[in-house]
């Protein structure tokens, strides 16, 4: 069975990937649920289904190719924490720093064969017909350039700002997903819509008691790292 698994940084655009690759496979195969991936998968995070495609933050190993989405370190994090809240510092600064661990084994996994779409947020901003083009070849899709105009157009940043700002108001960011496309409340800021370099200069003036925690050496290496 070909299983692609959907991994990413936080706030990389990792859930528009995840729709656009659900979007171009298959349904749910038959048989998924019993397979060695889902097993694993539904083993390491306490649940009792994997969904179809399976899409996280973390690691999975293996062979079956990934998708990885990945952007400014010091970016994700202040996106990150404008989503989830001060008072969530350290959680949010483990988990963009956990991508660390991550790209070292993905790209050791490389290295032995294993197929990995790396997909850097800032070249590929509002440039989602882009960004279908690289996943439909990498996920070998037979579709025509108007299937894909049309999937790029649907999952625009205007439109899932639209279908953000459907959620229930009472619904929080930590703990509600919209099952159809994956989104929570806030998730897509109407204020920066996305744009690249636009949390750093927000938080600018944060940066220099940032600077002083624990962590924060290591987000900059990472971003070095990165290229960034």
């Amino acid at each position: 069975m070909y299983i692609p698994i959907c991994l990413g940084m936080p706030r990389s655009a990792s859930r528009l990937t995840w729709q656009i690759a659900n979007a171009l496979l298959p349904p749910e195969p038959e048989g998924w649920q019993d397979t060695l991936v889902s097993t694993e998968i539904r083993r390491i995070h306490g649940i009792s289904k994997a969904s179809w495609p399976w899409r996280s933050h973390g690691y999975l190993r293996g062979t079956d190719p990934v998708l990885y989405t990945f952007r400014n370190p010091l970016e994700a994090y202040f996106s990150l924490l404008s989503r989830s809240g001060d008072q969530r510092h350290h959680n949010v600064l483990d988990l963009v720093l956990l991508q660390n661990e991550i790209i070292d084994k993905l790209r050791a996994d490389e290295a032995h064969g294993r197929n990995v779409l790396w997909l850097k947020y800032e070249d590929l901003y509002e440039r989602e017909d882009q960004r279908v083009k690289l996943i439909s070849e990498f996920l070998h899709c037979n579709y025509n350039d108007e299937d894909l105009l049309k999937l790029s157009e649907s999952v625009s940043i205007k439109k899932n700002l639209d279908r953000v700002n459907s959620i229930p108001r009472e619904e929080s960011f930590c703990s509600y997903k919209d099952r159809p496309h994956g989104l929570q409340p806030g998730h897509v800021n109407d204020k920066t819509m996305g744009q690249p370099g636009s949390y750093l200069q927000l938080y600018s003036s944060y940066i220099p008691e940032l600077s002083l925690k624990p962590g924060f050496k290591d987000l900059t290496l990472l971003a070095s790292k990165l290229d960034y």
